[in-house]
């Protein structure tokens, strides 16, 4: 895995360490009678956008390899980690450029805030006790995705998509290397354009097995003599 810069922002990183946290009441449990202790590194007790496929990817078997499209601080990444022992290889797959994000906000992220989130990622990996099984790919997720054979990974996960065009986009770079019985799947779901991306995309290919979505990511298991695009 790619060194930690040792000019590692140690201020902004503390912020975002405290910050990382997504549930109030776990934010009480941490900081009020100590009962659950607060540690940087431990996923497990996170709320990681990844968070309601954690029991799918568990379920699918020992030696599982996946795929992780976009990054950002590799939160989710880091769980599936620590959570799904039943992973070997887990790919990261991120070119942690600066981009304007068309999904939900608008925002426009400039290349000092993707920098720090290249260095988190990096260093939450380093130090999430699981780096021996994560593997980075530091690359936009068409490249990414001709580094593996047609139907390679057990999963992914996508979460890279900035714009309606996007989601149709790395879908297709990503379904033909997932098995058949593996889980494709991704994030954002509850946003208009990811949704139109992914039902335009399974329409476009006549995928007919029902999608699941809830917590904002859709997922379905892919079956025999379902499009393998290219």
């Amino acid at each position: 895995m790619t060194l930690i810069n040792k000019d590692y922002p140690q201020g902004a990183a503390n912020l975002w360490l405290e910050r990382r946290r997504g549930v109030p009441e776990d934010e009480a449990r941490f900081r009020g009678d100590g009962s659950v202790p607060y540690h940087a590194y431990n996923f497990t007790v996170s709320y990681p956008d990844v968070r309601s496929l954690l029991l799918a990817i568990d379920l699918l078997g020992p030696d599982t390899v996946g795929v992780g499209v976009g990054l950002s601080r590799a939160e989710s990444f880091c769980t599936i980690l620590q959570v799904c022992q039943n992973v070997k290889t887990l790919y990261g797959v991120d070119p942690w450029v600066a981009y304007v994000d068309r999904i939900g906000g608008k925002m426009t992220i400039d290349p000092k805030a993707v920098d720090l989130c290249r260095e988190m990622a990096l260093h939450y990996i380093e130090w999430s006790g699981e780096k021996d099984r994560a593997e980075i790919l530091e690359m936009t997720s068409a490249e990414g995705a001709d580094k593996f054979e047609d139907e390679s990974l057990d999963f992914a996960f996508i979460d890279s998509y900035i714009s309606m065009q996007d989601v149709v986009d790395h879908m297709e770079d990503w379904y033909s290397k997932v098995r058949v019985g593996g889980l494709f799947s991704g994030h954002d779901y509850h946003d208009a354009e990811v949704r139109a991306g992914v039902d335009h995309w399974r329409k476009l290919h006549g995928i007919k097995t029902p999608v699941s979505e809830y917590d904002s990511c859709w997922a379905w298991i892919k079956q025999q003599g379902e499009a393998t695009c290219s």
